[in-house]
Parts: structure tokens; sequence; C-alpha cells
């Protein structure tokens, strides 16, 4: 849940900065805002569909947070999707830690890992990605690396 209100905070901001189809975005991520607010998870993600289906070149940051939700709602492959059509689009540090993330769930410890180290190597302060790596390094038994 952590990550999701970190989404949305990023996702608030975006408001200020974001057009649709050269339209103001600022009501339609206002009202994902407040229906993600409510835990109306299922209808946030319709919303998204909507925005996607209307802005399919520019919808990078509404798909991470459709796959965020989809984590929420342990639609892990749906999840996994959206994040892997995200980073085919933008390498960005945080996209990798979110597919790492997903990955764990799914007990893909291996891919986890690619994740986490490709998280870092794009972002070396990137500091949950050393966190997670370490802790799954630890699960692992890995205790060199």
């Amino acid at each position: 849940m952590k990550l999701l209100k970190q989404v949305i905070i990023a996702l608030s901001l975006t408001v200020l900065l974001s057009n649709v189809n050269g339209q103001s975005a600022d009501y339609s991520y206002a009202a994902i805002i407040s229906i993600l607010h409510k835990g109306d998870y299922q209808k946030a993600i319709e919303e998204i569909n909507f925005l996607v289906s209307k802005n399919n070149e520019n919808s990078t940051g509404l798909l991470f947070l459709r796959s965020t939700i989809y984590v929420e709602l342990n639609q892990l492959d749906n999840a996994l999707n959206d994040i892997c059509k995200v980073i085919s689009v933008s390498e960005f540090s945080d996209y990798y830690l979110e597919r790492g993330y997903i990955h764990r769930l799914q007990n893909k410890y291996r891919e986890a890992l690619e994740d986490y180290n490709t998280a870092i190597k794009l972002n070396k302060g990137n500091q949950l990605a050393y966190t997670r790596r370490a802790f799954l390094n630890n699960t692992l038994g890995n205790y060199q690396l």
C-alpha cells in the first residue's frame, strides 16, 4: 500500500504538468486520485483504461499506476504486463524496481534480482532497490554479492 500512496502523490504532481490530447488532464487525474483515496481500485482501473484508450502514445504513467493497482488486487499477471509495457517505452529505475517486486511476489527470484540490479545500475541512489535486493539475497541464502 505504501508504494500506491507514493504513486498517488507522484500522480498528483503530474496533474500540474500533464496534458491529454492537448486538453488539461487535471480533471481526469484528480478523478483517479479521488477514486483511489476511496479504495475503489476497480473503478480507478476503468478510468485509467479510458484514458489509455484516448491517449495510448503517452500513457506510461497511467500504465505504471495501473500496474501498482493490479499488485494491490493481487492480479500479478496484469501488473507484470503493464510494467513490461512501461519499461519497453522508458527505462527508469523505479519501473524496474516495481517489476522486480512483482517477480518476487510470483516467486520468480532470478528475474527479481535482475530487475533490482538494473534499477540500481540506472540509479545508484535507489535505496529501496538495494534493500529489496538484500532481503531477496538473504531469503535465497546468497550472502556474498
